[in-house]
């Protein structure tokens, strides 16, 4: 099974690269192609870039590399666009240039902790309850049943599990940032990631607001990629004519240019009731 769901980062000049125009001469086109194919197949398999465990036909047959096995590792070892370390060969410079897909390890693994953490938290909320049902707290609320003295209003004994409540309210934005947010863009927006995590912590989007944004995303990321202009995710929140549908003059604009405003970003309220109204 796939060890993840995403694209990998090719530079669009990549094929004037000396290495590449290299290996084009030596494989042919079929040999370019299988070396993208080894990306792709890297970046859905292995992707921190190692190759643990694959030998000379393994690695072809992931390329797609139909010739002599051996000619096609060792003419990427010799161009450095495979590395051997002892046994194992590993993309030359992955985490460089794919540095998004090779910590998605450490994305995920940050996500199972974070769901375990809520998981215990939960468990122990629910032991705590148990001890309300035994015999002397039963009598003690009779007692205070029986008194004469009002009951305070409002409660002055503040409510253990609120903090812990807005913790795991936390912890899930944090997951749902990481694992749908981020990905939701292209790689050159994905940038910003802690100020428009901040934010998000902020303003404190609910599940209507947060499927407004993902909406918002699906909307503008065919047009920053025809524009050539890739807004990080902080400016795409805090922007407001991101917080609306692309427009015809949106698509229109010359490449780099970068929009501005002085205009304060909609509140959560403003932007759920847009996406509403276009639908």
């Amino acid at each position: 099974m796939p060890s993840r769901s995403a694209d990998f980062r090719l530079s669009s000049g990549f094929r004037d690269h000396l290495k590449i125009v290299k290996l084009e001469r030596r494989l042919g086109l079929a040999g370019l192609v299988s070396w993208i194919q080894l990306l792709a197949y890297t970046s859905l398999y292995k992707c921190d870039g190692r190759l643990d465990g694959m030998d000379a036909e393994d690695v072809a047959i992931a390329a797609r590399w139909t010739r002599d096995a051996s000619e096609f590792v060792d003419a990427l070892v010799e161009l450095k666009l495979l590395e051997r370390r002892g046994k194992t060969l590993m993309l030359h410079d992955w985490a460089d240039h794919n540095g998004y897909a090779a910590a998605f390890s450490q994305r995920s693994e940050h996500a199972k902790k974070a769901a375990q953490t809520r998981w215990n938290r939960r468990t122990m909320q629910d032991a705590d309850t148990m001890p309300e049902h035994s015999p002397s707290n039963a009598r003690a609320m009779q007692a205070a049943s029986n008194s004469d003295a009002p009951s305070p209003d409002p409660d002055p004994s503040p409510d253990p599990d609120l903090k812990n409540k807005r913790r795991s309210k936390s912890d899930g934005l944090k997951e749902w940032f990481d694992a749908t947010f981020v990905v939701a863009f292209p790689l050159e927006c994905q940038t910003q990631t802690r100020s428009a995590q901040n934010y998000l912590l902020k303003v404190k989007p609910d599940d209507a607001a947060r499927t407004a944004y993902l909406a918002l995303a699906a909307k503008w990321s065919p047009v920053f990629k025809s524009r050539g202009y890739f807004p990080g995710l902080h400016t795409f929140l805090t922007e407001p004519k991101y917080q609306r549908d692309p427009g015809p003059s949106d698509l229109s604009q010359q490449n780099g240019h970068r929009p501005s405003s002085s205009v304060p970003p909609p509140t959560i309220d403003e932007l759920i009731a847009s996406q509403e109204i276009q639908r």
